[in-house]
């Protein structure tokens, strides 16, 4: 991705990596916004409510401001860089895939609708193809050269 935004000789996006960065726009940028692909805020995905290891829902920003009933079961947006180092997935953990993640933004009916953010009021509906192309675009976020610089490491 980095390499394309730079205009690198000879670095493009693949047809299907294309089409994914198309919808990706459509579908999450409003949320994950480039080029860090984070917004700084804090927001309700609609997770199921689940009873996390201590026997609560875990409220998220609703344990900081207590008070403040709207602040329940928002979480940071998170970055989607290096996505395939990251797993799990979600503040608690949930899903282990990519695809895990997507299934979830295409099934508003399982949603948790308390605080959610009216941008997903709808969910994101995409077929199994548009889900292919979100996640080889998200793929061109990895970069395995930073990460395995020996510079980096402990």
């Amino acid at each position: 991705f980095d390499k394309i935004q730079k205009k690198v000789n000879g670095i493009s996006f693949t047809r299907e990596e294309e089409a994914g960065y198309t919808l990706f726009k459509q579908h999450c940028n409003s949320c994950h916004k480039e080029p860090i692909f984070i917004d700084n805020e804090f927001r309700s995905n609609g997770l199921p409510l689940i009873i996390n290891a201590k026997g609560e829902y875990d409220l998220g920003r609703g344990r900081i401001v207590v008070f403040d009933s709207s602040t329940y079961y928002k979480f940071r947006v998170p970055s989607l860089r290096y996505l395939s180092y990251t797993a799990p997935y979600m503040h608690d953990g949930r899903f282990q895939t990519i695809d895990e993640v997507l299934d979830h933004y295409s099934n508003p009916n399982s949603f948790n609708r308390e605080n959610l953010d009216p941008i997903l009021v709808n969910g994101i509906p995409l077929n199994q193809n548009e889900k292919e192309a979100i996640k080889a675009f998200l793929n061109t976020l990895n970069d395995p050269t930073f990460v395995s610089n020996p510079l980096f490491k402990p």
